[in-house]
């Protein structure tokens, strides 16, 4: 049985993070919305994790590759990460809002990757 926060909500586990944060994209989703700490686009987030990915030597992201990172991006990785709880992803607008967890996930991700 889940622990509830006002009688509604699950509470998110570790477990569920963790899960989530199975993938070196996923990752990169996370430590980019938690320096934002904002809503974004798919378009700059899809930009922006291309660039963490990236080694900095390798210049300027293609349109290709952000165009495949969008891709990956809306169809994979961010409803893993919504259903985790971790940002609120409106594919109709194509944009993402981090939630109150994304602090505290992203202190896993420096934990597991440190």
């Amino acid at each position: 049985m889940a622990v509830t926060q006002n009688d509604s909500t699950p509470a998110r586990s570790s477990d569920e993070h963790l899960a989530a944060l199975g993938d070196e994209h996923r990752r990169a989703v996370v430590e980019v919305l938690a320096a934002e700490d904002r809503p974004v686009r798919l378009s700059r987030l899809a930009e922006s994790v291309v660039a963490e990915m990236r080694d900095d030597s390798f210049g300027t992201p293609s349109h290709d590759d952000i165009d495949c990172a969008k891709l990956e991006l809306h169809h994979h990785h961010l409803p893993k990460l919504d259903a985790a709880g971790v940002l609120d992803y409106d594919y109709e607008e194509s944009r993402i809002v981090p939630t109150d967890d994304i602090h505290t996930v992203y202190d896993i991700v420096r934990s597991v990757t440190a």
